[in-house]
């Protein structure tokens, strides 16, 4: 059994990571309503699309695998969520 303390400190650090996969998956939802919003344009190759395509890339990573958009929210949120837990685990206070 933990004790209080650990217990709080488990709590507090549960609650840091469903923060990053509620932020990845708000992420995603933005991308999806900005892909529906805008028709794409295949003949026009622009520097500003490249940007835009760089940041949604950068942003979110599930878009490289190809993923049907309404799973691209919730496969992001638990991509962030494990970034998350990654970044946790690596950085020491």
């Amino acid at each position: 059994m933990l004790n209080p303390k650990g217990r709080a400190l488990l709590r507090r650090e549960s609650k840091r990571i469903v923060l990053w996969a509620t932020m990845g998956f708000f992420v995603g939802c933005v991308w999806v309503v900005y892909a529906f919003a805008t028709a794409p344009d295949y003949e026009q190759h622009s520097a500003t699309n490249r940007a835009i395509q760089v940041l949604a890339y950068a942003t979110c990573p599930i878009l490289a695998t190809g993923t049907r958009f309404y799973w691209v929210p919730f496969a992001n949120g638990m991509t962030y969520a494990v970034l998350g837990l990654l970044l946790k685990l690596t950085v020491k206070k």
